[in-house]
């Protein structure tokens, strides 16, 4: 996408977003979340979304000669899913161990990103967006390093204010 944005994207970084706020917690409550847990979690679905909007808007560096959109992948696309698969594992209750909780924040960001990339594929092919798909590899490369980092974070900064260790 580079260091242009097209009004397709523009409309996607409002549109997810306000979807997600008023989708997620209903599907939460379908699978059997008390309305209290979701509440509970519901900063991580907050700070998540805006994470995902503003991200849109943060200029990304050149990789390898080639403009790219780094940060809004790294930043909107991983650590927006670190952020909100801690509000789904809050929401639901779920206790699970560290090594599994990074896989399961892996899963969820390649899929998500590859749904991105197909997406990305989809408005490209139907005209409604000019751009190369080019960096679809960096694209996924700044998923996957945003969502890793991101959790890494997330659980040092648990760990460091409830004293607890990863096994």
């Amino acid at each position: 996408m580079g260091q242009q944005i097209s009004s397709v994207f523009v409309v996607v970084s409002i549109v997810v977003p306000v979807a997600l706020f008023f989708i997620a917690p209903l599907m939460l409550r379908q699978s059997g979340a008390s309305s209290q847990d979701i509440r509970r979690a519901s900063p991580w679905l907050i700070s998540a979304l805006l994470l995902f909007g503003v991200a849109w808007y943060i200029p990304s560096p050149l990789v390898d000669g080639m403009a790219t959109s780094w940060w809004t992948h790294f930043l909107g696309g991983g650590v927006f899913t670190a952020m909100l698969w801690q509000y789904l594992r809050r929401s639901l209750r779920l206790a699970i161990s560290p090594w599994l909780e990074l896989c399961v924040v892996f899963g969820l960001v390649s899929a998500l990103g590859v749904s991105n990339e197909l997406f990305e594929l989809t408005v490209v092919k139907f005209g409604l967006v000019a751009m190369t798909l080019d960096d679809t590899a960096w694209d996924l490369a700044a998923n996957s390093a945003g969502a890793l980092i991101g959790h890494g974070v997330i659980v040092l900064l648990i760990c460091a204010r409830y004293r607890c260790t990863v096994k």
